[in-house]
């Protein structure tokens, strides 16, 4: 919705329904939630300052319905179980500047801040705040450079002494593509996670990995890619005794009607 040449307003609104019919668990009699429902709402006010570049203020209601692992499952004695969880609610803040120069070159920065409350560790209202930055810029030669930065810091304000589990501090993302013809393209990307907690008492060491992939397109529609992901093939996990993939090379062929 356009309020004046320089300002618009977005509004958007969903509605979310889950309703499950069956439980199975050898050895336990498990009785079945009610169906649970979810309103969600959001608003966006953005004002363009110059060309190419603007502020934007967002409000949005969320929330997340509960799955059956989050209503069943001990989680290694852990959680407990619950079937009449409720939806987790959140109420979100951010706001942010962006600037595009041209169609290959854009730069954005934002800070956010959300209240959620019935979060689905059973630890009931927390708070996550943070910081995003992210960049991408063309060049002349046929390099396109980017990345991005994530800042989360959260807080279980209904019981400090209990972690908010698999959120890492920082993230960063870095990634480079290259066309030395028009029909191919080079990319790698590395990826950065800190040490998040995976229980109250284990916490994961941060990790790092790398990825490159080449897609060549010898005719329309017709796309062939090869890479390697995790190239360092190091040994890192992102859940408490499940270790991530190590080196792995892939190939896929995709045809477009």
């Amino acid at each position: 919705l356009d309020l004046s040449a320089r300002s618009a307003l977005a509004l958007g609104v969903s509605h979310h329904e889950m309703r499950p019919d069956q439980v199975f668990n050898r050895g336990n009699a498990y009785s079945l939630p009610d169906t649970k429902t979810a309103f969600d709402a959001q608003a966006e006010y953005r004002f363009t300052i110059a060309e190419g570049m603007s502020l934007y203020a967002s409000i949005a209601d969320k929330s997340r319905l509960p799955t059956l692992k989050d209503r069943y499952s001990q989680r290694m004695s852990s959680y407990i179980e619950n079937p009449n969880l409720q939806p987790e609610a959140s109420l979100n803040y951010e706001v942010g500047m962006v600037t595009q120069k041209g169609p290959d070159t854009r730069y954005e920065a934002a800070i956010f801040y959300s209240d959620i409350t019935d979060k689905m560790q059973n630890v009931g209202k927390v708070r996550l705040q943070g910081a995003e930055l992210s960049a991408r810029h063309a060049l002349d030669s046929g390099l396109t450079l980017g990345g991005n930065y994530t800042l989360i810091d959260a807080e279980n304000i209904s019981n400090p002494g209990t972690r908010i589990t698999d959120i890492p501090r920082h993230k960063v993302v870095l990634h480079a593509s290259v066309r030395p013809v028009s029909s191919l393209t080079l990319t790698t990307l590395a990826e950065h996670n800190s040490r998040r907690w995976a229980s109250n008492t284990v916490r994961l060491g941060d990790s790092t990995t790398f990825n490159a992939k080449a897609a060549w397109i010898p005719i329309t529609s017709l796309t062939l890619e090869a890479g390697v992901n995790n190239l360092a093939d190091r040994n890192n996990e992102t859940a408490d005794g499940f270790p991530s993939a190590g080196r792995m090379w892939f190939a896929n062929l995709n045809y477009a009607f």
